[in-house]
C-alpha cells in the first residue's frame, strides 16, 4: 500500500497484529517530537505509545479490524506538558481480497481550533452575564457559560442538548419560541420580561439580548440572560411607596410653595396657606394675585416677582429674612428660599419656595447679647448648639448640645479650632471663608456646612454667628448657634422628587377632565342633533328611528357616567372587607351584562379548589371581574357561534389566586404593556371610554392585588390576579 510521504497530514497504517506498516514523514516527525524514540517499521505500534493511550487505541483498532469506521478528537501531550496537539481522528479498515488485513490512520492538526475554542469558553466564563449558544437548526443548547449554569442551577451535562424552550416555564414555552424564531427572521430583540425556571423550580425573570453567528459552520444564537430580579424588586418597593410620599409634602414643617415658569402657583402646602380655599384659590395665580387679596404692601411682592425673575435668569437658590405680622399682630421672623428646579438639561421647570419660621432664633440671639444669665439658661434649653470662639477662630465656650449634634463632650471642643471638626475635602476653601467673615466683623449665615461627627459620619450644619466687641470696639470674639439640618435637606430632595411626582399627576388630572368633557358632550351633541331632524320631519314614518338612535346614546352616555362615577368611587370609597361569595358575584356580573351585544353566546365556567373562606372589598371586586367579563363578551370571534369563559380560583389564608382565560380576538404583544393606560384602546374595534381597565389597575392597587395578561393575538387572553385575603 502506498502513502504520501509529504501529505499535509498524518498517515499511518497497521497490520491485523497492530505492527507498524507504513507511516508518512510528518508523523514520525511528530511522534519523534512528542513521545520520544518513533517506532520502527515492524514494531506494535500500541505498545510504543503513552501508557494513557494503549488501552484507548488498541479498543478503536479492535474496531476497525471488525469493520467498523471510527472517527474522534483528542489530543497527545510530551512527558513536560510543554507542548499539546489535537487531532481528528478517522481509522478506517484496510481490506485485501474481502478480508480485513489492517488499519488505515488518518489524523488532521486541529489545535488551532481548539485552542480558539478554549480561549472563547475561559473569555466568556469570565463575562458575569448569562451566556447560551443555541443552534438554530434544532433549537438545541451546545454551550453555557458558568453564569449560566448558576442562573439555572444545572451543570453542562444537563444543559447541553436541552432544547432552548426548556429553560422556560412550560406555559411560557409556545410564546418564547415564537419570540425567537421571529428575532431570526427579523433581527429584532424583544423588551419584554422573559421567565427563566431554575433546577428547583423558582421562577426567575431576565432581559434576553439575542446575538446571530456561526459556529463550527452552523447558525448559532448567542443568548445573554441578564436577571431583573433585583430590578423587579426595586420597582415594587417604589410602587408602595408611593402613597408615602404623597404625603409628605403636607406634614413637613415648613412653608412650601412651587410656582411655574410664568411664576403662578401651581401648589401651597397646608403649613403655607391653611384656609383650604384660599390655597385652591391661588393655583394658578401670581404672588402680586396674593398680596392684593390680603391688602398686604404690594411693593414686597414685587421684590418676589423681581427675585423669581432673578433666579430664571441665575438659577442660582436665593435666601433672606422676612419679618412679617401674624394674626394676632407679633412679628414673625421667617427664613426665605427660591431654589430654581432645573431638568436633566439644565433648563429651568419651576421655583420652589420655602419659608421656615427661626423667629425662635432671633429671640435667642437678642437674649444672648442682652444677658449673660439668660444666656446661659437658654444654652441649657434649646436643642442647638451654642458655641463661642476667639478671632483665631478655636472654640472658647460650647454648649452640652454638641455631644447631640457631633458626639464630642464641650471639653473636647474647647480650645480646638473650628477647622478640626469639619470634613477633608474643601478645609482651605472653610478656612478662608472664616477669615473673611472675622477681618469684616459681620453677622453671618452659612448654609449646609460639613462637619465630621465623631463616628465618622457627615453631619450638615445651619451656622450663624454675631461678633462680640470689647469696651473699646474691639473684635474680640464671635457667638452663635449651629443647627443640625442634615435631616431637613433629606426631606428637601425627597420633596423635589416627591414634586416630579405631583407633575406628572396633575398631567394625568388635565387628561381626564379633557377627555371626560369630550365624551360626555359627544353623545349630547348627537342627542341635539337628532332632536333637530325630528323636528324637521312631517310625518312619524322616521321617528321609531330616530327614538332608536337617541336610545343608543342615551345609554352609551349612561355607560360612561357609570364609568366615571365607578372611578370617582374607587377613589374615595373606604376599603369594607367582607366574606366573598364568588359563585354569586360572578353570576351577579354576568346577570347586569346579559343584553350587551353577543352576551348571549358566552358560556362560563367556574372551577373554585377548596372552600376556605375570602375575604375582600366586595365593590371593587364587582369593578375588577365586571371589567373583565365586559371585555370577553366584548372581542369575542365574529366567526364563532359560541364562546367559554373559564374562571379558575383558588383560595388559602393569604390570598386568592384568580385565571380568567376567554376565546376571543385577544391582544397583540406590542400593546399589552399600555393596556391600563388611562383612556388606552387596544384596538381600533374598541368604542368604550378607555377607561375600564384604568379603574381596575386603580382597584387592584386599593386592595393591594396585582395582575398579569398574558395574550396570543387572534387565540384569546388569560388574566391572573393575586387577590390579599383580608378578613374584616
Amino acid at each position: 500500500m502506498h502513502i504520501i510521504a509529504d501529505a499535509p497530514f498524518f498517515m499511518y497504517a497497521l497490520d491485523a497484529e497492530m505492527r507498524l506498516t507504513q507511516a508518512n514523514k510528518i508523523w514520525f516527525e511528530a511522534y519523534k517530537r512528542l513521545l520520544g524514540n518513533a517506532p520502527k517499521i515492524g514494531d506494535l505500534l500500541p505498545h510504543t505509545t503513552q501508557d494513557t493511550l494503549k488501552k484507548y487505541l488498541s479498543e478503536a483498532y479492535q474496531k476497525a479490524l471488525q469493520g467498523e469506521i471510527i472517527e474522534t478528537e483528542d489530543f497527545i501531550e510530551n512527558e513536560a506538558k510543554t507542548e499539546k496537539i489535537w487531532y481528528k481522528l478517522h481509522l478506517s479498515p484496510i481490506k485485501e481480497a474481502d478480508k480485513i488485513t489492517g488499519v488505515l490512520a488518518v489524523a488532521w492538526d486541529i489545535s488551532e481550533k481548539n485552542q480558539w475554542k478554549a480561549k472563547y469558553e475561559d473569555l466568556i466564563n469570565k463575562i458575569t452575564e448569562a451566556i447560551f449558544l443555541i443552534d438554530i437548526q434544532n433549537g438545541k443548547i451546545v454551550f453555557a457559560n458558568d453564569k449560566a449554569q448558576k442562573l439555572i442551577g444545572r451543570n453542562m451535562a444537563e444543559i447541553v442538548e436541552m432544547h432552548h424552550s426548556e429553560l422556560h416555564p412550560e406555559r411560557f414555552r409556545a410564546e418564547y419560541t415564537k419570540a425567537m424564531q421571529d428575532y431570526i427572521e427579523t433581527d429584532k430583540t424583544s423588551h419584554q420580561i422573559f421567565w427563566v425556571i431554575h433546577k428547583d423550580g423558582h421562577e426567575i425573570p431576565t432581559a434576553i439580548i439575542g446575538n446571530l453567528l456561526e459556529h463550527d459552520g452552523k447558525q448559532m444564537i448567542q443568548g445573554i440572560f441578564r436577571d431583573m430580579t433585583t430590578y423587579l424588586e426595586a420597582q415594587q418597593a417604589l410602587e408602595k411607596q408611593k402613597e408615602f410620599y404623597e404625603t409628605i409634602l403636607n406634614h413637613i414643617p415648613i412653608d412650601i410653595a412651587v410656582l411655574d415658569k410664568n411664576d403662578t402657583y401651581t401648589y401651597l402646602n397646608p403649613k403655607a396657606i391653611k384656609d383650604e380655599e384660599l390655597r385652591k384659590w391661588l393655583i394658578g395665580k401670581k404672588i402680586l394675585d396674593y398680596y392684593e387679596y390680603r391688602n398686604l404692601d404690594t411693593k414686597r411682592g414685587e421684590v418676589k416677582q423681581n427675585q423669581l425673575h432673578h433666579i430664571r435668569q441665575t438659577k442660582i437658590p436665593t435666601k433672606w429674612e422676612d419679618n412679617i405680622k401674624d394674626k394676632q399682630g407679633k412679628e414673625v421672623h421667617l427664613l426665605r428660599r427660591f431654589t430654581p428646579i432645573l431638568d436633566e438639561k439644565e433648563q429651568f421647570v419651576m421655583s420652589l419656595f420655602t419659608g421656615e419660621n427661626i423667629t425662635y432664633l432671633k429671640q435667642a440671639q437678642q437674649q444672648l447679647l442682652s444677658s449673660e444669665q439668660r444666656y446661659r439658661n437658654l444654652v441649657e434649653t434649646t436643642s442647638d448648639w451654642i458655641w463661642e470662639t476667639n478671632i483665631q477662630g478655636k472654640f472658647t465656650y460650647c454648649s452640652p448640645q454638641v455631644y447631640d449634634i457631633l458626639g464630642y463632650t464641650p471639653k473636647e471642643v474647647v480650645g480646638k479650632s473650628v477647622m478640626q471638626f469639619t470634613t477633608q475635602g474643601g478645609k482651605d476653601k472653610k478656612w478662608q471663608i472664616f477669615q473673611e467673615i472675622w477681618a469684616r466683623g459681620d453677622n453671618f449665615m452659612l448654609e449646609e456646612l460639613e462637619y465630621q461627627h465623631k463616628s465618622g459620619k457627615i453631619v450638615l450644619l445651619q451656622t450663624s454667628g454675631a461678633p462680640i466687641y470689647n469696651s473699646d470696639w474691639e473684635l474680640t470674639n464671635y457667638r452663635g448657634i449651629a443647627r443640625d439640618v442634615t435631616r431637613q435637606k433629606g426631606a428637601e430632595h425627597l420633596l423635589q422628587n416627591t414634586l416630579r411626582e405631583l407633575k406628572d399627576r396633575n398631567f394625568e388630572l388635565d387628561s381626564f377632565v379633557y377627555k371626560v368633557s369630550h365624551d360626555l358632550r359627544a353623545p349630547l351633541s348627537s342627542m341635539l342633533g337628532l332632536l333637530n331632524l325630528m323636528q324637521l320631519e312631517t310625518t312619524f314614518e322616521n321617528m321609531p328611528s330616530y327614538i332608536q338612535m337617541m336610545q343608543d346614546r342615551a345609554q352609551k352616555l349612561d355607560n360612561f357616567i357609570r364609568t366615571v362615577l365607578a372611578y370617582s368611587q374607587n377613589l374615595n370609597q373606604h376599603i369594607a372587607p367582607q366574606r366573598i361569595d364568588f359563585q354569586k358575584l360572578i353570576a351577579q356580573c354576568f346577570d347586569e351584562l346579559q343584553y350587551m351585544p353577543c352576551a348571549p353566546r358566552m358560556t362560563w365556567i367556574l372551577k373554585q379548589k377548596d372552600d376556605t373562606p375570602f375575604y375582600n372589598d366586595e365593590f371593587r371586586l364587582m369593578i375588577i371581574f365586571k371589567n373583565f367579563i365586559s371585555n370577553a363578551i366584548k372581542y369575542q370571534k365574529t366567526n364563532q357561534d359560541e364562546s367559554t369563559l373559564q374562571i379558575k380560583i383558588e383560595v388559602n389564608h393569604a390570598h386568592a389566586t384568580i385565571s380568567i382565560q376567554d376565546e376571543g380576538i385577544g391582544i397583540e404583544s406590542e400593546y399589552l404593556p399600555k393596556i391600563f393606560d388611562m383612556f388606552y384602546r387596544a384596538t381600533e374595534k374598541a368604542e368604550g371610554s378607555g377607561l375600564g381597565l384604568y379603574i381596575v389597575k386603580q382597584a387592584l392597587d386599593k386592595i393591594k392585588g396585582k395582575v398579569r395578561i398574558e395574550s396570543i393575538y387572534n387565540q384569546g387572553t388569560t388574566i391572573f390576579l393575586k387577590i390579599p385575603n383580608v378578613p374584616a
